[in-house]
């Protein structure tokens, strides 16, 4: 190629065909050329020869840019605004049209609206993309949207038969007699009497204190005195201050080293008979 191009005119032509290539240059070593790579696609190259580089114009075969030659992935990572505007392809009109961050926003919120809603409410969805603003209980209670249940607000009902609760969740509350079922098999190990045992306590008590009842336990009266017993038999030595005998009217009496034996005349204690220890 000559040198001085500056120094070269002009041509003006209606129409000039090319068989392949046409070639810009602004000086001997700086040019750029047009290469019909396939022009029934409408696919034109430029190469840059001084910079040894080629690449294809971004046109497809309707004379617009192809989805496929766009890259927008070296873009700086940013902010949607509402006035910053997007390219989209609109089907009524058949055509590129752009719209901003404000009209995006409410396109997408016009497909799901979410119902207005008070404090410590929260939002449901029925199960069809309808949601619904539903007031929490008395339980509850929202701080910065984390919600907590209320101490003790759990009660008895709503605890399945068969849920295994560890004692450790437990709180430490009294159990009373009547929280105990009549037919509640506790086995006396695991009860801690902290209480004096009262003979309305037991089983097979008697029916009054210091009567002897069949089948029943011993207890005295008041004066630690007890009547009804049929045979006593011990094993040991049986000690007395005196033994009343048959329907009380002997009674055998130790006095002063010896036994006595007494009669009741009705009026007093009669001694009838005497073994001295002598």
């Amino acid at each position: 190629m000559a040198s001085q191009l500056s120094s070269y005119g002009k041509t003006t032509q209606k129409e000039i065909v090319v068989e392949n290539t046409i070639n810009f240059q602004v000086t001997d070593a700086l040019e750029c050329k047009m290469v019909a790579a396939n022009p029934t696609a409408g696919g034109f190259q430029y190469n840059l020869p001084a910079l040894s580089a080629s690449a294809n114009l971004l046109t497809d075969a309707a004379g617009g840019i192809a989805i496929t030659a766009l890259d927008i992935d070296g873009g700086a990572a940013g902010t949607m605004n509402d006035a910053d505007k997007l390219v989209f392809y609109d089907a009524a009109t058949s055509g590129n049209k752009t719209v901003d961050g404000a009209a995006l926003k409410t396109f997408i919120g016009a497909g799901d609206t979410l119902p207005a809603a008070t404090d410590n409410q929260i939002m449901v969805s029925s199960g069809s993309d309808n949601y619904q603003s539903v007031t929490v209980s008395g339980g509850l209670t929202n701080s910065a949207g984390a919600f907590s249940l209320a101490n003790d607000y759990v009660t008895n009902d709503m605890i399945s038969n068969s849920a295994s609760i560890a004692k450790s969740k437990l709180a430490a509350l009294e159990i009373g007699n009547a929280d105990v079922a009549a037919a509640a098999a506790i086995a006396y190990s695991k009860l801690q009497l902290n209480n004096a045992v009262v003979i309305g306590d037991l089983v097979n008590g008697p029916n009054t204190a210091g009567t002897v009842d069949a089948s029943a336990i011993v207890q005295v009266d008041g004066a630690k005195d007890i009547t009804g017993f049929n045979n006593v038999t011990a094993s040991g030595s049986v000690q007395a201050a005196d033994v009343l005998v048959g329907n009380s009217q002997w009674k055998i009496v130790e006095s002063g080293g010896s036994l006595v034996f007494q009669f009741w005349s009705g009026a007093a204690w009669v001694t009838k008979s005497s073994i001295s220890n002598a």
